[in-house]
This record gives structure tokens, C-alpha cells and sequence, in this order.
């Protein structure tokens, strides 16, 4: 895999240049839920995973086990060792055939440990006095529990309570300033469209849904299809409600209800064999009601479904929510990694070209700093890449062209010589529009290349043995 990476690197970039590369939902629903048990200090995970036709158990025993909450495959446990306390998230990945668990800790101690949703959600007492508020959720296209924690600046802080359902973690405290006592409301929610917890600030402190002396009035709120409604009664007795919800399309909390967002992780394969079986992960947003198509002339109305397709190809899967109020497609490839690649590589070059593109890239962009920068952060973009690639063909004939109107130019510069790209405006506009089709990483790495392309044309220095002609 790495081997045709690194040489879809030096295809894709002419060295960096020519490529590139039921409830309301939650952000977050196990396709495959496992559940657990607990018998002494023992705690048990099992599920049936019938990709693999057979039962996948694990089994961990810690000193003493004080609380263990689970929803719809979710699991959290806290325990204690000596006189700290931890807490275990856990989900059976079926993409990875495998349980995926975050420990976080130590702390002196957990408590209001909640599970709901596809969130994990509790209140600790750190080292030194003080509590926090800590959550969590799984992103199966990571493959990794995403962790966030906010501890309250205010002064005096008392009467820390959590509480998380449709996705959404809201934090209520008090805090005594100057004789008066305030009440906070904060809120924050996982967007997977950019991979983050997104409060309205983006260092991660919680939104601010509700802040005033609670003396002079008080502020109550329920969560209904990820979004917060308060009531806020002022010591006269009139009441005010209002309504918070977040929008994915500026990543912001705001006056309305949540705005829905269609989103899903597919895993086609667990190896670089081909597989026909893809499991499909909800990570919607706000959604009441999911409409799959698969490519295929297949449909499900499930959540998150599985899918097995009758031949190896190249599929359009469509999820829809809310009877198409947001809407998301990608690209399903069934043939596997190592075949994905090879036919990848025959739409943008032709095998006789190929050791031309491997001489650049283990002669000039192995030993540049910016080279090795920029083809590690792609290798670690590589599916994202091959997403982007197949779901826009065209992309690929433009790569073609690219390649053939300078491969002179590579050859200058493997001869020591600075290889001219007679028409980088072509370059830019088309790293332009891979940055658009791709997701963030992708599409900082295209902004990150583009942006460096112009600060060497501007100053009239050579860019990975190119020299730029001309860039607007």
C-alpha cells in the first residue's frame, strides 16, 4: 500500500504540483451494537458479528468496577485503582472486526456518568480540587474516540450537571462573583463533516446558551431533535423562551432549531482484499428518518445498514434525511485497495511513465523539505484521496493532460537542471477544484500547496525543481 502511495504521490503532484490528491439521530450509531456485563471486577463485551459468522467477546478485570452505563452499542465503565478513578469508552467497530476503547483518567473522582445517543458524558474531580465536564464520541472514520473536556474558569463554581441526548452535551453550573450568583447553560455537539467537537469557539469552549444572576430569574431547558429550548422566568414572573440549534453550514450555534445534516462513514473493507460487504455508520445530524440508496438500484429505510454487493465496482451511495432535507453521496469502491490504486494509476499515466514519476520521487521529493512534508500529509489522506479521485473521474483526465504537457519538465529536473510548468494556472485551478470535492484534510492540503505555489512564483524561487511561469 505504501508502495503505490508514494507513487500515486509522485503522479498525483508531478512531485506535488500535478495532483493532489427513530430518536433523533445523533452523531454517532453503532451498525453492529455490542453489549456488556459485569460480574465482580470482571467487565465482559460481546457481540455477534456476522460478516465474521461468529461471536466477538472481550474481557478486561480492573481492581474494582463502581458503574457501568451502555446504549445502542455505547458502552462506559467507571473504576477504581487505589484512590483514583477512570472511565472506559467503548464501541465494536465492525469496519475494523474489533472493540475500540479510550481510557481517560486518572481523577479523584467520576460521577453523573451518562450514555446516550452515541455519547459518553460525565463530571470529574481532577488532581489539586476543581471539576470538569467530559465527553466523547466514536468516529469510525477515524477510528478513534473523539475526547473533550471543559473545565469552568468562573470563580466558585457549584452545582456541575451534565446531560446529553440527541447528540447534543449541555453543562449547567453556578459560580458566585461579587455577592451575586449566576447560572451558565452550555452546550456542544460533534460535527463529523469536519471531524471536531464544534462549540461556538473553536479552542472548544462550549457555547454560552444562557448566563445571568439567578436571583433576579431562573432558566429551565429540555433537548428535542438536537436542539435546546429554555425558558427563562425573571423574578417578576415572565417568561421567555428561546430556542438554540446548531448549524453545520457555518459550524455555529444560533437562534433556531438545529439545521439537519446527512452524513455517514462507509467501510467496504477491513484489508486490501476486496470484500462485497460495506457497513454503512449513521453520523447524521438531527435526523428523524434515513433513506439509503446504494448505487445499486438497493435501497434500506435502516439507520445504519449493511450492505453486500453483488459485484466488485465502483458504487454512488446516497443517504437522505428527513424526506431530502440534507442529503449526502460518496464514492463505494468494492475492489479493494491494491485494485482501486492500479486503476486509478492507468486513467492518469501510462505504465511506461511510471519509473520516470519514481526516479522524482525518490531523487528530488525524498530529499526536499516541503516534498516530505507534503507526501506524508497525503499518504495519511490516502483514502480520502482515492474517494476523491473515483467519485470524479474527470479529475483523473485532467491529471492525464497535466502529466503529458510536463513530463519534459520532470525530466529537466531529474537532470539537475529546473524544469519549467508552462501553465500553472492550470495546476492551481485544478488543485482548486480537488480542494472542493475533498474533505478537510484533503482540502487543507490543497490550500497548503497552493498557497506555498504562489509565495515561490511571487519571489521567483523554484518550487520542488519547478519553476512557475506564470500564477495569478
Amino acid at each position: 500500500m505504501k508502495k503505490l502511495w508514494s507513487t500515486l504521490f509522485a503522479i498525483s503532484t508531478l512531485g506535488c504540483l500535478l495532483t493532489l490528491g427513530a430518536a433523533p439521530a445523533s452523531a454517532y450509531y453503532s451498525p453492529l451494537p455490542a453489549t456488556a456485563t459485569v460480574a465482580g471486577n470482571s467487565v465482559t463485551r460481546s457481540v455477534y458479528d456476522p460478516k465474521l459468522g461468529k461471536p466477538v467477546d472481550n474481557n478486561t478485570n480492573y481492581q474494582g468496577v463502581v458503574d457501568l452505563k451502555q446504549d445502542h452499542g455505547v458502552i462506559a465503565w467507571v473504576y477504581q485503582i487505589g484512590q483514583d478513578y477512570y472511565v472506559t469508552c467503548c464501541v465494536y467497530d465492525p469496519g475494523a472486526a474489533t472493540f475500540k476503547e479510550d481510557t481517560q483518567g486518572p481523577y479523584q473522582k467520576i460521577y453523573q456518568l451518562q450514555v446516550k445517543d452515541g455519547v459518553v458524558a460525565y463530571v470529574a474531580t481532577i488532581s489539586g480540587g476543581g471539576d470538569q465536564f467530559g465527553y466523547a464520541t466514536y468516529d469510525p472514520a477515524k477510528g478513534a474516540w473523539q475526547n473533550r473536556s471543559y473545565l469552568p474558569s468562573e470563580s466558585n463554581v457549584s452545582n456541575l450537571t451534565v446531560e446529553t441526548q440527541d447528540g447534543v452535551v449541555v453543562f449547567s453550573y453556578y459560580s458566585k462573583s461579587s455577592g451575586n450568583t449566576y447560572s451558565y447553560l452550555r452546550a456542544d455537539i460533534y460535527d463529523s463533516a469536519v471531524g471536531n467537537w464544534y462549540s461556538a469557539v473553536s479552542v472548544g469552549v462550549p457555547e454560552v446558551i444562557f448566563t445571568d444572576n439567578v436571583l433576579a430569574q431562573t432558566c429551565k431547558y429540555d433537548i428535542t431533535n438536537s436542539t435546546i429550548n429554555n425558558t427563562i422566568t425573571t423574578s417578576s414572573g415572565t417568561k421567555y423562551p428561546k430556542t438554540w440549534g446548531y448549524d453545520p453550514s457555518k459550524n455555529v450555534w444560533y437562534n433556531g432549531p438545529t439545521i439537519p445534516l446527512a452524513r455517514f462513514v462507509a467501510q467496504p473493507y477491513t484489508s486490501d482484499a476486496p470484500s462485497l460487504w460495506v457497513w454503512f455508520t449513521d453520523m447524521s445530524i438531527a435526523a428523524t428518518k434515513w433513506d439509503w440508496d446504494f448505487g445499486d438500484n438497493s435501497t434500506s429505510p435502516d439507520r445504519s445498514p449493511h450492505h453486500t454487493y453483488t459485484s466488485a465496482g465502483v458504487f454512488l451511495a446516497k443517504q437522505s434525511i428527513n424526506n431530502g432535507a440534507s442529503t449526502y453521496t460518496k464514492a463505494i469502491s468494492t475492489i479493494g485497495v491494491i485494485q482501486a490504486w492500479n486503476l486509478a494509476y492507468s486513467a492518469m499515466v501510462n505504465p511506461n511513465d511510471l519509473d520516470l514519476l519514481r526516479q522524482y520521487r525518490d531523487e528530488v521529493m525524498s530529499h526536499n523539505a516541503s516534498g516530505k512534508r507534503y507526501r506524508t500529509m497525503l499518504y495519511d489522506n490516502s483514502e480520502a484521496a482515492l474517494r476523491a479521485l473515483l467519485q470524479n473521474p474527470e479529475m483523473l483526465v485532467t491529471l492525464r493532460k497535466l502529466f503529458l504537457a510536463n513530463k519534459g519538465a520532470v525530466r529537466q529536473v531529474l537532470q539537475g537542471q529546473v524544469g519549467v510548468i508552462n501553465d500553472p494556472e492550470a495546476v492551481n485551478a485544478f488543485l482548486k477544484t480537488l480542494g472542493e470535492k475533498s474533505p478537510p484534510g484533503l482540502r487543507a492540503l490543497s490550500d497548503t500547496i497552493r498557497k506555498e505555489m504562489r509565495q515561490k512564483q511571487n519571489q521567483g524561487q523554484p518550487f520542488l525543481g519547478f519553476r512557475l511561469r506564470r500564477l495569478h
